[in-house]
Parts: C-alpha cells; sequence; structure tokens
C-alpha cells in the first residue's frame, strides 16, 4: 500500500474556507499532463515505458531521469533522487509538501 492512500489531514488550499480532508487519487491527472506542468518533455519511452527527461530538480540540460509514463515512479541517476509516483516529483520540484502539492494538483475534495 502506498502511504500515500491513507493519509488524512486537513487542506484549506487557499480555494476555500473549508477543510478538505480526503485524498482522491482517481483524481490524479496523467503523468504526461504533470511533467508538462513541469515544463519537461519526455522522449520516447522503452519498452518498459518509461521515458528519459532532463531532470528539474537539480536543473540539467542531459536527460537523467526516468520517469515511467503510466505509473509515474521515476529516478534520477545524476542526482540520486527517486520516488512512487508523480506526485513525489511535482513536489519536489516546487518544494512543496504533500498536502499542498496534492492541493494544488486537485487530489483533495471533499
Amino acid at each position: 500500500m502506498n502511504p500515500f492512500d491513507r493519509v488524512q489531514t486537513a487542506c484549506t488550499c487557499g480555494r476555500s474556507s473549508q477543510a478538505i480532508t480526503h485524498f482522491h487519487r482517481e483524481r490524479m491527472p496523467a503523468v504526461a499532463d504533470v511533467l508538462r506542468l513541469l515544463e519537461v518533455k519526455p522522449m520516447r519511452p522503452n519498452r518498459s515505458g518509461y521515458a528519459q527527461v532532463c531532470c528539474p530538480i537539480h536543473g540539467e540540460i542531459h536527460p537523467s531521469l526516468s520517469v515511467h509514463l503510466a505509473r509515474g515512479n521515476w529516478r534520477c541517476v545524476a542526482c540520486g533522487a527517486s520516488g512512487g509516483d508523480i506526485l513525489e516529483l511535482y513536489g519536489q520540484v516546487r518544494h512543496l509538501s504533500f498536502v499542498e502539492a496534492a492541493c494544488e494538483l486537485a487530489y483533495w475534495g471533499h
């Protein structure tokens, strides 16, 4: 079980005064959509579904980050950063907590 599946924390997300307390994994946008938000263009995926991209965490010009375009897990061979889903990558690049990243991408709701 992914630890993010069981998180229940209040988040106001700056949208309303009501606390939003439920994480909705089914609302997650596609990996490609999140990469587009991060202004990262993936190369053609290999047979396993991984694509190489330039790592937005340490800002480079050569692709060293492998991201699975269906599952969203990722790893950078240059800086060593890795994560279980695209939400973690988004949070690290934007310097956000899990809750803040989830709120920004609308994974939290009533």
